[in-house]
């Protein structure tokens, strides 16, 4: 049923946006989308609870060619498991040659195709952004070098995304060029320093003098 204001709304002349279904091997990627993905995660999720987050495509991106800003994961995705010929979800439908079609979503396009990739960086960061996750932390859902170059093309353009600064451009540069601390906190070192009860420390203790 359509929400009643809905029905009862004037919608014409509107920039809106509309749903239509694409077969999943017409869809185009972000070309250079630097956004690490688990295809493993995604296709479970998908199978246990049908595909309800339908891809945006804007027909700025790729040159001009248009292409998917959001939810390239979720395209790779389904046409990873047409591919495999696992079973069709919940949400997807299927044309006579049995391929799938996706759902999209289309209208309201960036104003340019940088707009569009500054869109597409800040639609992945603006979920952990309520949380306590500084850009660094942030940094580790890409690939380092695809996303810093990302970061520096916007940032020629002077449209950095809102959700990093060109502070946090600089620190991920230097941790890049190893100046800073890694991108992998559980790194260990290749040597630790000799242990031993009888080896003196340069720390003595206040309450038991121990050292």
């Amino acid at each position: 049923m359509i929400p009643e204001s809905l029905a009862e709304s004037d919608l014409s002349g509107k920039e809106l946006l509309r749903l239509a279904y694409v077969l999943v091997d017409d869809l185009v990627l972000l070309d250079g989308n630097p956004k690490l993905h688990d295809l493993g995660k995604i296709s479970d999720s998908i199978i246990e609870n049908g595909f309800l987050d339908p891809p945006k495509w804007d027909v700025n991106l790729n040159g001009g060619q248009g292409g998917i800003v959001e939810g390239n994961g979720r395209a790779e995705t389904l046409k990873w498991m047409q591919d495999q010929g696992r079973e069709v979800p919940r949400g997807i439908t299927v044309n006579e040659q049995g391929l799938w079609a996706v759902p999209v979503i289309f209208g309201c396009d960036s104003r340019s195709e940088i707009a569009a990739k500054r869109y597409a960086i800040d639609h992945n960061n603006l979920v952990m952004a309520g949380g306590n996750f500084t850009a660094l932390d942030m940094s580790k859902a890409y690939d380092a070098e695809a996303y810093i170059a990302m970061l520096q093309e916007l940032q020629e353009q002077d449209n950095l995304p809102l959700t990093t600064d060109a502070s946090d451009l600089e620190t991920l540069l230097n941790v890049l060029n190893g100046q800073s601390e890694s991108y992998d906190d559980d790194e260990s070192p290749e040597s630790f320093k000799e242990y031993g009860e009888n080896i003196g420390t340069d720390y003595t203790c206040p309450k038991c003098s121990y050292s």
